[in-house]
């Protein structure tokens, strides 16, 4: 997951009156068919064109450079965790 354009998803989801919950962080390795997100209508309302939603996130190959530079700052921790 390289990145979720937050705003627009949330104004999605008031306007479809859904509680969303994301399932997956940004830099999580994705595999097919795994859920993003789960969804639960706040009402009675049953029907929802969901394939909208995939429009606000971004699935790539590699990470982005944002994703790198906290990726090696989380194995820096890591190292230092385990030097104590």
């Amino acid at each position: 997951m390289q990145h979720i354009d937050y705003e627009p998803f949330i104004h999605w989801s008031k306007q479809n009156d859904l509680f969303i919950y994301v399932h997956v962080q940004i830099g999580d390795y994705l595999e097919e068919g795994m859920p993003l997100f789960y969804y639960r209508f706040k009402n009675d309302k049953k029907e929802l064109d969901d394939d909208i939603s995939l429009d606000y996130v971004i699935i790539g190959k590699e990470r982005t450079n944002v994703q790198a530079i906290e990726f090696s700052i989380q194995k820096l921790v890591e190292i230092a965790l385990r030097a104590i």
